[in-house]
């Protein structure tokens, strides 16, 4: 049963079997040859060595999936890196990639991990809008063509320029985004006839979003990443109060990691009056453009580029994201 009509299910893959839909699953979703796909015994390693895979199913088929692989930050903080997250086009409207992203945080926070990062592209908005809205992640890190020029027709043959999302899964941010607790029991299977819209790339993959007018009010659908990329987008979740600029409380600094939690304490209130001190703004129609004028696009991405780096070397961090008719925006604010 396809698209608003399924029932969800997410479930930890072990399996070799499983491993091979999830070869499957790249071809479809992203369009690689054979050479750009992320071979069986990788995913076998992955699963053996701390990190995991999972997968969304319709009843037996499975329609989507993500995996992350451990790390170990400069002064041995444990992490996880989403490395990839694809859902086929026709469940791109059933909150797959969410589900997916919250299952990741839920067996994360079993075992006392409290980061998960992966990069997505800064012009896939709707992406942006999920990882940065509905997810809570933040971003001070920008990397230009992080995965080379690749022949997936999502990547329009621009460089693979990610930005690198921090997902403080713990944190009072997240927690209040996610209105849910680190401590709440495990999500209840999804039902897709919820859904209203998703977004695109390599962390996440799923295809181009589905049009429709943005709704200032709503939040983010799912993402699409690049298949080393990572959160695929899925559509918008329940609207809920944007959650306040409150940093995460696991502070974990090192002066050379640029990936440490630091700022507010959990018990610091967010300052109503805040504003972002820096924006950097795309096109509403940045995915038109990758289509049908590449080299403007390929100028847009590489000037926005410099703003990113510019502004992450300056000390400021992207906390919010806000759509509008002619342009959205990444916001930026000061974050020790």
């Amino acid at each position: 049963m396809a698209g608003s009509q399924a029932v969800i299910e997410i479930r930890q893959l072990f399996q070799l079997a499983d491993f091979e839909e999830v070869l499957h699953l790249q071809q479809a979703i992203w369009g690689f040859p054979d050479i750009e796909l992320l071979p069986l015994r990788f995913l076998v390693v992955v699963n053996s060595v701390g990190g995991h895979v999972f997968g969304a199913y319709d009843g037996d088929m499975m329609v989507g999936f993500c995996f992350a692989i451990p790390g170990v930050k400069r002064g041995g903080q444990p992490y996880l890196h989403s490395h990839m997250l694809g859902v086929l086009p026709a469940y791109r409207d059933a909150h797959v990639g969410r589900s997916l992203k919250l299952k990741q945080r839920e067996e994360a926070l079993a075992r006392g991990i409290q980061l998960i990062e992966w990069t997505f592209d800064p012009l896939e908005l709707k992406n942006a809008f999920f990882n940065i809205e509905r997810l809570g992640a933040i971003v001070r890190r920008y990397h230009e063509n992080q995965y080379g020029i690749t022949f997936s027709p999502l990547h329009g043959g621009l460089p693979t320029d990610r930005c690198y999302a921090e997902w403080w899964i713990a944190s009072p941010r997240v927690e209040a985004i996610l209105g849910r607790p680190a401590t709440s029991p495990p999500a209840p299977m999804v039902r897709p006839s919820e859904a209203i819209s998703r977004t695109s790339d390599t962390e996440t993959a799923v295809g181009r979003p589905a049009t429709s007018p943005p709704d200032p009010l709503a939040r983010p659908s799912q993402a699409i990443g690049h298949p080393s990329d990572i959160e695929a987008a899925v559509g918008r979740t329940p609207p809920s109060a944007p959650a306040p600029l409150v940093r995460p409380y696991e502070a974990i600094t090192h002066p050379s990691d640029i990936e440490a939690a630091v700022g507010r304490t959990p018990t610091s209130p967010p300052d109503p009056m805040a504003r972002p001190s820096q924006a950097i703004a795309y096109p509403a129609d940045i995915a038109r453009i990758r289509t049908e004028d590449p080299r403007r696009a390929r100028q847009i991405q590489k000037e926005n580029g410099e703003k990113f780096r510019h502004a992450f070397e300056q000390g400021l961090a992207v906390t919010r994201f806000e759509r509008g008719d002619r342009e959205s925006s990444y916001l930026l604010e000061p974050w020790k």
